[in-house]
């Protein structure tokens, strides 16, 4: 995977996100139909909620949309129910970048060999990009013999987006320090 040159620092065992709600929407395309997106936005909530976030997944493109009154809100100063809601918007969008199928031995085994790209954004609640990575990949199964590098793959991928959840989130933040505090009741 493309991203494993790169430090994590982040532990998954931990409330890392306590603080935090999420919305995870994972877009299906030609590489990724709905059941498999609806699987990986499943799989990602699961992960972001045992690190302590508050999480809401969805399949479809675009940014829930808002009524007119929370816009209205939002232009006079008060908040909104993404603002209070929803702190990161984490899109994912997959793609194919190679597929290769190989018969060996007058059909006996198959082997096939892809390579493919996760798109990651990660937005703040008013919609400033705050991570924007890909994640490249390479699966080589054989036909009639058991791999287990899925599990791996999914151990170091799970670790890779928490840790550009963390990095977006320390972003949010450090971008956030100016903005007047709202006062304690």
């Amino acid at each position: 995977m493309s991203g494993l040159h790169r430090p994590v620092a982040i532990d998954t065992d931990y409330a890392n996100f306590a603080d935090l709600s999420l919305t995870l929407r994972c877009l299906p395309g030609p590489f990724l139909d709905r059941s498999q997106a609806q699987t990986l936005c499943r799989k990602l909530a699961q992960l972001f909620e045992n690190q302590g976030a508050k999480v809401e997944t969805t399949t479809s493109s675009g940014r829930p949309s808002e009524s007119e009154d929370e816009l209205a809100d939002t232009t006079q100063g008060g908040p909104t129910t993404a603002t209070k809601t929803t702190a990161l918007y984490v899109e994912l969008g997959a793609r194919l970048l190679h597929e290769e199928v190989t018969h060996l031995h007058l059909w006996w085994s198959i082997v096939t060999d892809y390579t493919f790209a996760q798109d990651i954004s990660i937005r703040d609640e008013t919609g400033f990009l705050l991570i924007r990575d890909t994640l490249t990949g390479r699966f080589i199964r054989r036909f009639g013999f058991f791999d287990d590098t899925e599990e791996e793959f999914s151990r170091d991928y799970y670790r890779q987006l928490s840790q550009l959840a963390l990095n977006a989130k320390v972003r949010r933040q450090v971008l956030n320090e100016d903005q007047p505090k709202p006062a304690a009741n």
